[in-house]
Order: C-alpha cells, then structure tokens, then sequence
C-alpha cells in the first residue's frame, strides 16, 4: 500500500490530474493494476488515503512536540507546518482541492482533532484568553492552512519563509487575542 500510495503522490507531482490515473499509479508502484485494486477500489480511494497519510504524518509531528516552553513549542510547530507544505508543495495544494471534491475532509478529522488537541493543551499553558481555547486552537489552525494555501508556496521554496510569515500571523493573532 506504501509504495502505491507514494506512486500515487509522484504521479500526481509530476503530471497533475491529467496523467493520474490508476493505470499509472500501478506503473508507477511497479505493481499490476490488479494488485492496486486489491487495496483500492478506484482512483479516488487512493486520492483519500493519500490525503489521509499526509494529514496523519503531519498530526504524528506535531503532537509528538514537548511542550515545556510554549513559545518554542509554537515556534516549532510553525517550522513542520511549514516544511511540510514545503517538502511537496504540488501535491499539498493538488491533495487540497482533492479534499473538497472528493468530501474527504472527514478523513482528515482524527488528524485534524489531533493537532487541535495539541494547541489546545498549547494554549492552556499559555495563559487564560477571552474565548475559549478551542475556539482559538481553530482559528490558529484556520490561519496557518489559509497562509500555507493561499500563500506564493512555489515562489518561495524556502520555508523558513512561510514559517515567517505564519509566526507574525500566529503571534500577532495570540498577543490581541491575550489583551
């Protein structure tokens, strides 16, 4: 399954939707088209389990952090959020137009809860807030994929560029949010 789904991510980086499809994915694994189905339906069964492997590598990073400094902890956060954005820029912004059209934001959840839960407990370190904390813990993550989507991703494929960009957006955000 790992090398069909990385196939998968290839040919998607490489040729974008117009070549991605289940018989190059097979090419691609080295696998017969057969042994695809064998663990995936169709083409968009792949599509969301590469969602879902993207999604829950980047919840495993994060909410493996040790949180006892809060700033460096957010500051780390920042950093993967970043790199991963970075590492496959392609495939992040191809895989998130995926997950509208396919509705698969519900196989993102679990992650998603995941990294909630870790700002969550973040923020609760942080201090005491107007809002609640959950409330903020979504907005912060709303913050961070709006940047990480909308932002000049393939213009700058540095990404301590982005993180820069997500630190004064996060900080910012938090320091109003404290007052």
């Amino acid at each position: 399954m790992d090398a069909i789904l990385e196939a998968a991510a290839l040919v998607l980086e490489a040729g974008g939707f117009e070549s991605y499809t289940t018989n190059h994915i097979a090419e691609r694994a080295g696998v017969s088209i057969g042994s695809l189905y064998q663990y995936f339906p169709n083409k968009d069964a792949v599509t969301v389990a590469l969602i879902e492997r993207e999604a829950s590598n980047l919840a495993n990073r994060l909410a493996a952090l040790d949180q006892d400094d809060w700033k460096i902890t957010l500051l780390k956060m920042i950093e993967i959020i970043s790199e991963h954005e970075q590492r496959r820029p392609r495939l992040s912004r191809l895989l998130d137009s995926e997950e509208v059209r396919l509705k698969a934001e519900g196989v993102q959840r679990e992650s998603a809860d995941r990294i909630r839960v870790a700002i969550i407990d973040l923020l609760n370190v942080v201090g005491t807030f107007p809002l609640p904390t959950a409330v903020i813990a979504s907005d912060l993550m709303a913050i961070t994929r709006s940047l990480s989507d909308l932002g000049p991703v393939e213009a700058a494929r540095d990404s301590s560029v982005l993180a820069r960009r997500l630190e004064w957006a996060v900080l910012g955000y938090l320091a109003m949010a404290a007052e």
